[in-house]
């Protein structure tokens, strides 16, 4: 299954239920309630959206992609009131929004934003005023090599090493291909000279001459703008990997759930190509085995958030569809100073690739549970003490 695939696929299933191993011992977030957005007309409250919190001042604005031509909203968080919203050039087509592809955009400034058109493989850089200033075309400079052709995904958003470098979450390889030694997972791009290099390798968790699914290869990446980090997160890997953006030097640290499944390491094409065959067998592959599905960072408490699932241990495909397991995934928490592990807690039925952090609360969304299309609703819950 490609990319596009299987991550409507995992966040549709993450929204519904299934039991993972080993729950039980781990508190839950208090819930404290449901805060909703009123959508215009352009905006659907009841797909998988691209978000990004902004913020200016002591303001904290919810921006929202909308699927017509680079049409972007924003609302006031704190009070949940439309403010306004940034519309590109002409030119701009439709966009897939919340489906197979996703496009994304990031915010860097409102003189500098970045929106991309998953289905072109077009990066446009802009401004707020909906002025376009550059566009790369990756599709069309690169049409057989789709390792370039990157993306702004939700669970990865671009980061600038300085004033002419863009970090950007790299594609891979169609997931018939086998890992590589030095495979590199990210796309480095100069905004000068419009060259286009790949960086960042593979972590050694990942087995030479094996076959991964492309989702399991790219990784969730959190850009730490206190502390100059960015924190990478990769699916099949226990530690976490940091990113000193002074010196541009690596490190790692080990922030695993020691009660996951094993990882599933195929090597062998056959095999491979009949875990990718039908809703069943992919079931069977993402769910009997741990991963680590995204990284965070909070700058309110200068915490690293990772959000793992167990695995689901002896998963039978037709129990679940008779009775669905409960399905919940963990939240561990990490001090970013020392990397100390804090403590782990577990959430039901969200959307993991994007939460928001407030001083005293945690926010999520569940847009399979929508009660309209015409809003979006947010689930508050206590921010836990340690």
């Amino acid at each position: 299954m490609n990319y596009n695939k299987l991550l409507a696929y995992l966040v549709l299933i993450l929204l519904f239920s299934c039991n993972n191993k080993g729950t039980n011992e781990y508190d839950f977030l208090v819930f404290k309630g449901e805060h909703t957005f009123e959508l215009d007309s352009l905006t659907s409250g009841s797909v998988a959206n691209h978000y990004q919190l902004y913020e200016q001042g002591d303001k904290s604005y919810l921006f929202i992609l909308t699927p017509h031509k680079g049409r972007m909203v924003y609302y006031d968080f704190d009070v949940r009131e439309k403010m306004g919203e940034i519309r590109m050039e002409d030119g701009f087509g439709n966009f897939s929004v919340g489906g197979v592809p996703p496009s994304g955009f990031y915010i860097h400034n409102l003189d500098s934003i970045l929106l991309y058109d998953y289905r072109r493989n077009n990066l446009y850089l802009g401004n707020s005023k909906g002025k376009v200033t550059k566009v790369f075309e990756f599709m069309k400079e690169y049409p057989t090599d789709r390792s370039y052709w990157g993306g702004i995904f939700q669970e990865s958003k671009p980061y600038f090493l300085n004033d002419t470098l863009l970090s950007i979450g790299g594609a891979v390889q169609w997931g018939d291909a086998k890992i590589v030694k030095d495979q590199k997972v990210d796309i480095l791009l100069n905004l000068k000279s419009n060259m286009v290099t790949r960086e960042t390798l593979l972590p050694g968790d990942y087995l030479e001459d094996h076959f991964y699914p492309t989702t399991r290869l790219r990784p969730a990446r959190a850009l730490d703008e206190k502390n100059n980090r960015v924190y990478y997160s990769y699916y099949n890997s226990d530690s976490l990997f940091v990113r000193d953006l002074v010196s541009n030097s690596w490190g790692s640290f080990y922030a695993g759930v020691d009660e996951r499944l094993p990882f599933r390491d195929i090597d062998n094409l056959q095999e491979f190509e009949e875990v990718e065959k039908g809703t069943e067998n992919q079931m069977i592959y993402n769910l009997s085995q741990g991963g680590y599905y995204n990284v965070l960072y909070d700058a309110h408490h200068d915490l690293i958030i990772r959000i793992g699932f167990l695995g689901i241990e002896k998963f039978d495909y037709k129990r679940h569809k008779e009775v669905p397991y409960d399905f919940n995934l963990l939240l561990t928490f990490y001090d970013a100073k020392s990397y100390k592990n804090l403590g782990t807690y577990q959430l039901e039925k969200f959307d993991y690739r994007f939460l928001v952090f407030g001083e005293h609360s945690i926010f999520v969304t569940r847009p399979n549970l929508n009660r309209s299309d015409d809003s979006l609703i947010f689930y508050e819950y206590e921010f836990p003490e340690f």
